[in-house]
């Protein structure tokens, strides 16, 4: 309606519209090639002319369909993969039905499984990762961004209520309305604590427009925080690490560091999950510093990433089973491995063999379109399933496990489309 057909054949428009017709012309963009049969004609004296409405309509048609194909085409497939990865990883690691308790039967069919665990260490850190990268390689509006703050807020407490509310009725347990709010505001394990990606997220969100203006206008500025950060979060979890190590093994000293602050209240970084910050910034870097990357053989890059992620998996594995016998209880690999060097080259690995992804297929762009109303999704079907899941033999079997997580990711798809198409409960997985 806004569009003034009067002026676009006087020529007005000739110059905004040439551009774009003249490739199609010319050959010179193969996707707007489908447009040369309808698109207008090109007079000097009076710009571009279309000899027929219908014709006018005919050439916005074929446009589209240009641009459409154009969009698909630079779609970041990479990026498709790894959300797609990231995903089912987070879904792996909350339906784990198979056993991994090695301290109870010394079997190696349990340390296997325990290895296997190892991976699933990078599921959130791969999307704090991708966060970075999109987000750094964009645009930036402040109006649009402190939006988007607000409605992921009400969203993430949008969520947790309607969790809260499934749960209750799916468990049979009912909470007073005082318990209710109470359980939200501490996000209660087992519950709805997941949602504490969405809190960190958000409070990279509210420092992003800083680190997005020193990304842009001093990149080592931008790199000496992404290393203090690592420093001050991976850093001080690798030294407890190392110290365990060194005071069982080479000292003999039942000593275990577990969380414990070596830089005390010079660390800028405590109690923030400041370690997500480090993927984000890291996914920025990787960003801006991808075409390097590429000039590094196929071969060559795919080679050290494999090998980078089997002895960064089996180091974090061996981490584990010690503090695992040292604390008397397995230790959760997955979740105290977020914040650990090897998850951090797990992630680098991933992505440099994600790189090699250039298919644009269609269920991953699916999945990966679909991953944020997957995460809210999911744990509704999920927690009261587990508890009968688990009393059944032939779940406990890996690779059922991995078809019913992948039955599960189909259900939160579907889901999400059915959603997706009805209006205003489709802001709920947007």
């Amino acid at each position: 309606s806004k569009f003034n057909m009067e002026r676009y054949r006087s020529g007005h428009n000739g110059a905004d519209s040439k551009s774009v017709c003249a490739q199609a012309h010319e050959g010179s963009n193969p996707s707007l090639s489908a447009i040369k049969e309808t698109s207008p004609v090109y007079q000097a004296e009076r710009g571009f002319c279309f000899g027929s409405f219908e014709q006018f309509i005919s050439s916005c048609y074929n446009l589209t369909k240009g641009i459409i194909s154009d969009m698909q085409k630079n779609r970041l497939t990479h990026i498709d993969l790894i959300k797609t990865i990231a995903i089912f990883f987070v879904l792996m690691y909350h339906c784990t039905l198979f056993s991994i308790d090695f301290l109870s039967d010394s079997s190696p069919i349990y340390y296997m499984h325990y290895f296997y665990r190892t991976i699933l260490a990078t599921c959130v850190p791969l999307f704090f990762f991708v966060n970075g990268y999109l987000l750094f390689g964009s645009k930036f509006d402040l109006r649009k961004h402190i939006f988007k703050i607000v409605k992921m807020t009400i969203l993430t407490m949008v969520w947790a209520v309607i969790t809260m509310c499934v749960l209750q009725v799916l468990r049979g347990e009912y909470f007073s309305i005082v318990e209710f709010l109470r359980a939200i505001w501490n996000w209660k394990e087992g519950w709805v604590n997941h949602l504490w990606f969405m809190g960190a997220l958000i409070c990279i969100y509210v420092i992003f427009p800083i680190l997005k203006n020193a990304y842009d206008t001093n990149i080592r500025l931008f790199t000496y925080f992404a290393i203090s950060c690592a420093l001050f979060t991976i850093g001080n979890t690798f030294i407890n690490h190392m110290g365990t190590v060194g005071a069982n093994l080479l000292l003999g000293k039942k000593i275990v560091f577990d969380g414990f602050e070596f830089f005390n209240m010079f660390n800028p970084f405590r109690g923030i999950y400041g370690y997500t910050l480090v993927y984000f910034c890291v996914g920025g870097l990787a960003y801006r510093f991808q075409g390097e990357l590429t000039k590094i053989s196929i071969k060559k890059r795919n080679v050290i990433s494999v090998l980078g992620i089997v002895v960064s998996c089996s180091a974090l594995f061996a981490i584990g089973c010690l503090y695992s016998k040292l604390n008397g209880s397995i230790w959760d690999v997955v979740w105290n491995g977020y914040d650990t060097i090897f998850t951090l080259i797990n992630v680098l690995c991933i992505f440099v063999l994600s790189l090699n992804w250039q298919k644009d297929s269609r269920i991953v762009r699916t999945i990966s379109s679909n991953t944020l109303g997957i995460y809210f999704i999911h744990i509704n079907i999920l927690y009261p399933l587990i508890p009968y899941m688990e009393n059944c033999v032939f779940l406990s079997n890996p690779i059922v496990n991995i078809l019913i997580n992948v039955l599960v990711l189909g259900v939160c798809v579907c889901i999400c489309i059915v959603l997706r198409k009805c209006p205003f409960i489709s802001k709920l997985v947007k």
